[in-house]
């Protein structure tokens, strides 16, 4: 089955670059038709240099299938943006990350694993990178310590992968799971928040003492409320009973969306200073 669909793929290949070709040359025929005409009242104005070299002969245009040459333009560009739909699955993961729009939420959801892969402490700078886009996750790091291209292939992360690419880069397909998007959307907005408000700028300039606090969420599906849980050395010293607060406050004045089920539990770290 695996050449059924490497043929299948070049002969969808073919058919995109047929009509892509014919879109990007239809109007070059007439534009190169324009520039010879004028380039040819030209040459015939003016006086012909002693020991001109030849000209080079500009190369013929490809030939175009007859049941496309007869289209229009809107029937071309339906037909280009078909074959690229079908085309699409058979792409490998890094063209598909490439093609896709960011998605943070899904970073949020893998580095609280990754942190632990890793070995990162709270408030610390990961020693690794991670982008994601669409449901397809860039991983990178020049971490030699540990063999984290298997770790990130077992355990914990088996079910979470729909395909997995390991080179020196690893790319990850994740498997659909659309009850958890919108709690992680909505873990997202709640935290932005905190890292933009005045407030919690206030709380460290306040209370410099350093040191971390982890922040978690929890959902009470009855009540359909949001509530804070927080941990760390800071837990219980002012700065982070002032930076809870702040959150406390956002959380209460957020509405949960109605088709949030679920969301993401793990602790966010905050660092002071």
């Amino acid at each position: 089955m695996v050449w059924v669909r490497a043929l299948a793929g070049l002969a969808l290949a073919t058919s995109l670059a047929a009509n892509a070709y014919l879109l990007l040359h239809r109007n070059a025929r007439a534009a190169t038709a324009t520039t010879q005409a004028s380039a040819s009242a030209e040459s015939r104005n003016a006086k012909p240099a002693l020991h001109e070299k030849s000209k080079a002969v500009a190369e013929p245009l490809l030939p175009v299938p007859p049941d496309l040459a007869k289209l229009d333009r809107a029937s071309l560009e339906k037909r280009l943006a078909t074959a690229e739909a079908t085309l699409e699955p058979l792409l490998p993961i890094y063209e598909k990350f490439e093609r896709a729009d960011r998605a943070p939420e899904y970073e949020l959801q893998l580095q609280p694993q990754l942190d632990e892969v890793f070995g990162v402490q709270p408030g610390a700078e990961p020693n690794y990178e991670l982008e994601c886009r669409g449901h397809y996750c860039k991983l990178e790091s020049e971490e030699s310590s540990i063999d984290w291209r298997m770790e990130v292939q077992s355990g914990e992360f088996a079910g979470q992968f729909k395909s997995i690419l390991v080179g020196e880069s690893v790319y990850v397909e994740l498997a659909d799971n659309p009850e958890r998007a919108p709690g992680l959307k909505l873990v997202i907005q709640i935290f932005q928040s905190l890292s933009l408000s005045p407030l919690m700028a206030a709380c460290k300039t306040q209370h410099p003492e350093p040191g971390v606090i982890e922040l978690a969420l929890r959902l009470d599906t009855a009540t359909r409320r949001l509530s804070v849980v927080a941990t760390g050395s800071l837990a219980d010293k002012p700065g982070g009973r002032c930076i809870r607060k702040v959150l406390d406050d956002i959380i209460a004045t957020t509405a949960v969306p109605p088709d949030v089920t679920t969301i993401l539990e793990q602790p966010i770290p905050v660092q002071v200073p």
